[in-house]
């Protein structure tokens, strides 16, 4: 049978953490067990579990895909290929959110996916948030609402396609939407290969989407709500644009740990229909105060 130290240095051209995860998972050990045990030998059972993960590693599969669970914000979810893998980056959606909002907030986590960035706001102990959640997948849903249940969260999950399905106002909407060009040939292939495509691609430009939720956000927004946007780090101009053209203010660009320009936000603008409303009640107040000159 195979030892520790043999499968590490036979599968070299690998990521190290990557086999070190899977075998951690395969032996129920830790990493600091993995290196102190090198001549521990693989079972039968072991061997042809471990022998499994590496073939499928070998053809990119996602490591999260493989292993069922993603961390996210130090909260463990439940992941399958309905949902995309959660992201460090995703996680400035979350550290917005935390650093801005009420204490109280009522927060829109739109296309929530696995449910990690609704997880993490309502995990967050300090705050009370009122945390609401949406995908038009319902695999996705019920992955989302295992995840709430098995860590104890209270979470409202709506089936919606973006915002046909949503109710009420939200101080604070967060949305990582696909955003990558169908025909970006740049992408990963363990990316491409499985994960799910309606959360990757968006229309020629990657856009698609995003366009969409920054011209509906506002009436879903309270007056000031904010609208924060995750996206590809060489779209950020043009997203920034987007915001500006649906009125939106205090539009600001966010980078990530790495430097890239990843997250976008505005503050809602005034709704058109509001603004009418505005109109119609000066029309009123001027005939009725033009009805009492004449009397």
């Amino acid at each position: 049978m195979t030892s520790i130290a043999e499968l590490f240095n036979a599968n070299n051209s690998l990521e190290r953490y990557d086999v070190e995860l899977l075998l951690g998972e395969v032996l129920n050990k830790n990493s600091a067990y993995l290196y102190a045990h090198g001549e521990r030998k693989l079972t039968c059972s072991q061997n042809e579990r471990m022998n499994n993960y590496l073939a499928r590693l070998k053809l990119n599969e996602p490591v999260a895909y493989l292993l069922g669970e993603k961390y996210f914000y130090n909260i463990k979810l439940n992941i399958s290929n309905d949902v995309l893998i959660p992201r460090p980056e995703t996680e400035l959606l979350v550290e917005y959110a935390l650093e801005n909002a009420r204490t109280d907030a009522r927060i829109l986590d739109l296309g929530t996916g696995s449910g990690a960035i609704a997880l993490a706001l309502a995990a967050a102990s300090k705050y009370s948030f009122k945390v609401s959640a949406s995908d038009i997948g319902d695999a996705a849903l019920e992955l989302a609402r295992k995840n709430a249940h098995t860590n104890r969260l209270d979470i409202e999950f709506v089936s919606s396609d973006w915002f046909d399905a949503i109710e009420g106002e939200f101080d604070l909407i967060l949305c990582n939407p696909p955003y990558i060009a169908e025909q970006d040939v740049e992408v990963e292939a363990g990316v491409h290969n499985f994960e799910p495509h309606l959360a990757l691609y968006s229309g020629p430009d990657g856009l698609k989407d995003i366009r969409k939720i920054i011209q509906q956000a506002p009436d879903h927004l309270v007056k000031k709500g904010t609208l924060v946007i995750e996206h590809g780090w060489q779209q950020a101009d043009d997203v920034q644009d987007l915001f500006d053209k649906a009125g939106y203010t205090h539009i600001t660009t966010v980078k990530d740990l790495a430097g890239l320009q990843r997250v976008t936000h505005g503050n809602s603008p005034q709704r058109v229909e509001s603004l009418q409303r505005v109109k119609s009640l000066q029309r009123v107040k001027s005939l009725q105060r033009a009805k009492s000159l004449q009397q």
